[in-house]
């Protein structure tokens, strides 16, 4: 549900020339995914369930990178 709010994150900022509102909810969408991945095994799992959760860590890091993008921070493709 986090995820679907990231286009009126941005439409905020915009709107409200403020940046901050971008920051705040990728910490927030930083947040929920480390209590997921914490909760819910995903190499682990088992079937449709892991190509779910894949495509969520997916979906998730996507996200994230866009926000950053959008916020002039440079991004590392691995650690």
């Amino acid at each position: 549900m986090l995820l679907a709010c990231f286009p009126e994150a941005v439409a905020r900022a915009r709107e409200g020339d403020a940046p901050h509102i971008i920051a705040v909810y990728l910490n927030e969408l930083a947040q929920a995914f480390n209590r997921f991945y914490a909760e819910d095994s995903v190499l682990k799992a088992e079937g449709d369930v892991k190509a779910t959760r894949i495509a969520l860590v997916e979906a998730v890091a996507q996200v994230i990178k866009n926000g950053l993008y959008l916020l002039n921070i440079e991004t590392l493709e691995r650690l």
